[in-house]
């Protein structure tokens, strides 16, 4: 797989432009002050540049082809608010998730994979508790795995995060390794660069993208 930035102009106003192609997985090193909420919508299809584009294997974000492989198992990201549906339990929100992008999964596949991914962090006994109930580190953890249980190729993962539970931290790289194997990449996008070398990624500064506009 091949996300490419080609002579992006996000907005109008911009003063500068992103040029990069991206085919194995990294960090970008980049603050919230440069634009980096705007970026990652960028990247996923959700805003439209004033100039320029983002491709996913040469086909063009923002198209109506691009909208249809966001919400279909190709695509999975990773917000740093987690935007759980709050009168769902966990259960029901891993399953919405798998339900809406993986519509022709069969009802006992869905609960057998979203149990083998609550058990892979051993947190199966979270199933039915909503949100609310939950802390705010497991709450992290239930977005991640919402973000991959569909198995998407391309994962893009914005303020990625650590934890200090050996069986968790396992489960994000063996997740972020599963895209890899199968020809996939992860993008996280993170002003921390200490956590790059913890999950195993290459760092890459925004400036390594950028020409003035």
């Amino acid at each position: 797989m091949k996300l490419s930035v080609r002579d992006l102009l996000l907005f109008e106003e911009s003063k500068e432009r992103f040029n990069y192609s991206f085919n194995k997985s990294f960090l970008f090193h980049i603050n919230a002050s440069e634009g980096k909420t705007s970026l990652v919508h960028a990247l996923i299809g959700n805003i439209i540049p004033f100039e320029g584009a983002v491709l996913l294997d040469e086909r063009v974000v923002c198209s109506s082809e691009m909208v249809n492989l966001f919400r279909s198992n190709e695509i999975g990201v990773i917000f740093n608010k987690h935007a759980l549906i709050s009168n769902l339990t966990i259960f029901e929100n891993l399953e919405l998730t798998l339900a809406h992008k993986c519509s022709l999964m069969s009802a006992l596949l869905r609960k057998d994979l979203i149990l083998e991914h609550l058990e892979a962090c051993a947190l199966v006994h979270l199933s039915r508790k909503r949100p609310c109930e939950l802390s705010s580190s497991q709450t992290k953890v239930i977005a991640f795995m919402r973000g991959v249980i569909t198995n998407p190729k391309l994962l893009i993962w914005d303020d990625p995060y650590t934890s200090s539970d050996v069986t968790i931290e396992r489960y994000f790289i063996e997740e972020m390794k599963k895209r890899e194997d199968s020809g996939g990449i992860v993008i996280a996008l993170s002003s921390d660069v200490s956590i790059a070398k913890k999950l195993g990624l290459e760092v890459v500064p925004l400036s390594h993208l950028r020409k003035s506009a």
